[in-house]
C-alpha cells in the first residue's frame, strides 16, 4: 500500500509538474505572439510614415520644379521640351523628379504660359478695338 501511495503521488508530481509546465509554455508563447504583433504594428506604422513623408517631399519637388520653370526667362508658350530639356537638366530641381514627371510639368506650365499669353492677346485685342481713333 505504501508502493501504491507512493505511486500515485509521483503520478501526480508528474501530471502537476507537466500541467505547470504547458501552462508556462503557453504564457511563454502568448508572450512572444503579443511581441511579434507589437514589431509588427510598429513597422506598419514606420513604413506609413515613411510613405507620407516621401509623398510630401515628392509634392515639394513638383512645386519647386514648377516654380523653376516659371522663373526661366528662355521658356516662352511655344517652346519645345527637347529644346530646352539638356538645359533644364542641369538643375537639381529638375533632377529630383523622374522623366515623366519633368516632361508632364513642363507641358502644364507651357500650357499655363499659353493660355497666358491668349488671354494676353484677347485683351491687348480688345483694348485696341476700344481705343478712339
Amino acid at each position: 500500500e505504501a508502493k501504491d501511495a507512493f505511486k500515485a503521488l509521483l503520478e501526480y508530481a508528474i501530471i502537476e509538474y507537466e500541467w505547470n509546465l504547458t501552462a508556462n509554455v503557453e504564457s511563454a508563447v502568448e508572450r512572444v505572439r503579443h511581441r511579434k504583433d507589437l514589431f509588427e504594428s510598429y513597422l506598419a506604422e514606420l513604413k506609413k510614415k515613411e510613405k507620407a513623408k516621401a509623398h510630401e517631399e515628392h509634392k515639394r519637388n513638383i512645386r519647386e520644379y514648377k516654380q523653376f520653370l516659371q522663373s526661366c526667362d528662355f521658356i516662352k508658350a511655344n517652346i519645345q521640351w527637347r529644346k530646352v530639356q539638356d538645359r533644364l537638366e542641369e538643375d537639381e530641381r529638375c533632377l529630383r523628379l523622374e522623366k515623366l514627371d519633368r516632361l508632364e510639368i513642363f507641358e502644364i506650365v507651357i500650357g499655363v504660359f499659353a493660355s497666358s499669353d491668349f488671354w494676353y492677346e484677347i485683351l491687348r485685342m480688345n483694348m485696341v478695338e476700344h481705343t478712339p481713333s
